[in-house]
This record gives C-alpha cells, sequence and structure tokens, in this order.
C-alpha cells in the first residue's frame, strides 16, 4: 500500500504476491526422488540441507523443485532442480550482512 505524505490517502496498492501465495493448489507427486535430483546438483556444493519447495517463474507460473542449500568455495547458495525432469530451474547466491540476506 501507498499512502500521500500530505493527506493520507491510499495512491497506490500491490497484490502480486499475496495473491501468488495464497490460492489452492494440486501438488502432483514429483517424478524424482530427492536422491536423483541431488545426483543433478555440482558435486563441489557442500550439501547443508534440502526439501521440496514451489518456486515462481516470470510466466508467473509455478514450478515444483527440489531445494539444495550449500557452500561452494565460502559463499552460501540455493540450487532449485525441476521435480519432476531434473533441470535446473534457478540458482541463487546468498549475500549475508549484518543487516539481513540478500539473494541474486
Amino acid at each position: 500500500v501507498r499512502v500521500a505524505l500530505d493527506d493520507g490517502s491510499i495512491v497506490g496498492f500491490e497484490s502480486n504476491g499475496y495473491l501468488m501465495n495464497h490460492a489452492e493448489r494440486e501438488l502432483g507427486t514429483p517424478a524424482l526422488d530427492e536422491a536423483s535430483a541431488k545426483a543433478c546438483v555440482s558435486e563441489n556444493l557442500d550439501v547443508s540441507c534440502s526439501g521440496l519447495a514451489l518456486i515462481p517463474k516470470d510466466s508467473l507460473e509455478e514450478v515444483l523443485c527440489y531445494e539444495f542449500k550449500g557452500n561452494f568455495k565460502g559463499k552460501n547458495f540455493i540450487i532449485y532442480i525441476n521435480a519432476d525432469n531434473g533441470r535446473e530451474e534457478n540458482i541463487l547466491l546468498l549475500l549475508e550482512s549484518e543487516n539481513g540476506i540478500l539473494t541474486i
């Protein structure tokens, strides 16, 4: 919500995040198990945890993936592997500071 500073009136509203995250979904059973998905991740990544995740795509669709968090050369990453076909959907670099965590 954007509010005008001079009179307090509402001048804008953005609800894409809310609408995307508050929708009924029917998730199918993944074609790959977690071990098969992990085999698609580089052996150089020291995986610390993993699990299923539903991630958004630029097309406003969602993809069921296995999420692998890990470390490579002192940097933390999250790798998303498509749970149906084993394709790498996304890689995020985690930049951590005293102000929080930024993903790029």
